[in-house]
């Protein structure tokens, strides 16, 4: 579907992104925050208005920003100081409005913050490229500040030790890729 300028609501958006832009980095990211809230409001009510769609306001709004929160904890979760708080500012919302549109996932947004990070940690456990790096460096590369709170969350997470999944990990790649039991055959005459 094409946003077009013939309807209304359509001029007014087209003329709202172009005086947005000639602003928007000469605000605070408090301001262009808020700014880019509204554009999403007006991208949506044109779209639902070219397409006679009702638009649920109150839904697509939080999706939104539970989108946009989601997108900023994955984008820094390895910031070992990264908390509620700093993902509320970066939305330009209060702490209490943020974990009110978590609510809804039956999650805190600190809880987000930690699956995060224990998604990274198992990535970087899987990751043969970091096989020189101890499980105490994963865990820090990965935002843990504590390697024993690390370590419960892992094994509450996934069944078993970070030790005993990094194991796991590296003898299953060594049966997908025994390198070690390959030997060409030179007796072939395709290889003269």
């Amino acid at each position: 579907m094409e946003l077009t300028k013939r309807t209304p609501v359509g001029g007014l958006l087209v003329s709202f992104l172009k005086s947005i832009d000639q602003v928007l980095n000469q605000v605070s990211s408090s301001t262009a925050s808020q700014l880019s809230q509204t554009a999403i409001s007006l991208v949506m009510t044109t779209l639902a208005e070219q397409s006679s769609m009702k638009l649920d306001h109150p839904n697509w709004a939080r999706n939104a920003l539970l989108y946009r929160a989601e997108q900023f904890i994955l984008n820094h979760s390895r910031i070992q100081t990264l908390t509620s708080q700093m993902v509320a500012e970066s939305l330009g919302i209060s702490l209490r409005y943020l974990q009110h549109i978590f609510q809804d996932m039956r999650r805190t947004p600190s809880e987000c913050i930690w699956e995060c990070r224990l998604r990274n940690s198992e990535q970087d456990l899987n990751n043969p490229c970091l096989g020189a790096l101890t499980i105490s460096d994963i865990a820090s590369r990965s935002g843990f500040s504590d390697f024993a709170h690390f370590s419960r969350r892992f094994k509450a997470a996934y069944g078993i030790s970070p030790t005993e999944y990094r194991n796991r990990a590296q003898e299953k790649l060594m049966r997908t890729t025994d390198l070690a039991s390959y030997r060409p055959n030179l007796d072939d005459t395709r290889l003269q």
